[in-house]
């Protein structure tokens, strides 16, 4: 009972003693977060705004212009030397101010194809239309010398299984190659097939019309026969 009784006590004295202070009153917003107010004695600060113009030209920025001869440069050592001649491919453009710098350039390819051992063909949009694959493969075909590449072919794969080859061209043939070698005509032109065979019709990245197309005029090479030389004027 006496637990009761002060417990009882204390709850009145609770209740006697005056309310506590609140710093910030429901409904009163502190000054601090006050909007400002003209007749306010602060000034907020205005947000400097960023000035717009045209940023610095840096004097070392590289130029876009590059003279031919320097474009031609990187053409030959970057891609020429070694990119292409690993397997690779790029399309470069390049624009020129005239009609004989244009050609200037073409030339100046050329030669560079040449020294390298590549194939030049130049195709003019305004005559072929290039969006067609069949176009452009037409007018590059028609600018390639099928027959010297064929004669360059088969040398280089009569060198690698030692044969010897007559000096000219114009004495170059089957029967010649197997006089050289004393070799019988028939035998040796068995074996040259199965070179061409496995050299050619087994490069599965060639689709197999242009396989047997090469294999045709590689044999009309050697000027072994009338069908042979009738095939190879058809391919070309």
């Amino acid at each position: 009972m006496s637990k009761l009784i002060d417990a009882l006590n204390r709850l009145q004295t609770l209740k006697d003693e005056a309310p506590l202070a609140i710093a910030n009153p429901p409904g009163e917003v502190p000054p601090s977060v006050l909007p400002f107010s003209p007749n306010s004695g602060t000034r907020s600060s205005a947000v400097p705004k960023k000035t717009a113009g045209r940023k610095p030209q840096n004097p070392e920025a590289p130029l876009f212009n590059m003279a031919a001869k320097d474009w031609l440069g990187v053409v030959q050592q970057e891609y020429l030397k070694n990119f292409v001649r690993d397997g690779g491919g790029a399309i470069k453009v390049a624009v020129f101010p005239d009609q004989d710098s244009l050609q200037g350039c073409q030339h100046s390819l050329d030669g560079m194809a040449k020294a390298e051992g590549y194939v030049f063909a130049k195709v003019d949009a305004r005559y072929t239309k290039v969006h067609l694959v069949e176009r452009l493969f037409h007018k590059i075909a028609k600018q390639v010398d099928w027959d010297n590449l064929a004669y360059r072919f088969v040398l280089r794969l009569l060198e690698e299984h030692g044969y010897q080859i007559p000096a000219n061209r114009n004495e170059f043939s089957l029967r010649q190659v197997a006089a050289l070698n004393e070799r019988k005509e028939p035998m040796l032109r068995r074996d040259v097939q199965t070179w061409l065979e496995k050299s050619i019709d087994g490069d599965s990245g060639l689709c197999r019309e242009f396989r047997m197309a090469m294999i045709r005029l590689c044999l009309a090479q050697f000027d072994s026969g009338d069908s042979d030389r009738v095939l190879a004027t058809a391919v070309k």
